[in-house]
């Protein structure tokens, strides 16, 4: 048994091959929300994680550029 339309979840297949119309068009509503529900989640996910990675390396170049600053202001002079 073959599936006609694979993004159509199987109790929706199901339930419309036993003649309940409304049940099957119910499964069908709720996993399409689901999917988007997830869709959206998971674009959110990465766009968060690229901003944390964006945000630490901007940090560690701005750390990086104040160390170097001060290093320049207070030469190190080897030890006495």
């Amino acid at each position: 048994m073959t599936r006609d339309n694979p993004e159509q979840p199987l109790a929706s297949r199901d339930r419309k091959m036993l003649g309940d119309y409304s049940g099957a068009l119910s499964y069908g509503s709720t996993s399409k929300q689901l999917n988007i529900t997830a869709l959206v989640l998971s674009i959110a996910l990465v766009a968060l994680a690229i901003l944390i990675v964006i945000f630490a390396a901007s940090g560690t170049i701005t750390a990086f550029k104040s160390i170097m600053n001060e290093q320049e202001h207070q030469p190190f002079y080897g030890p006495t």
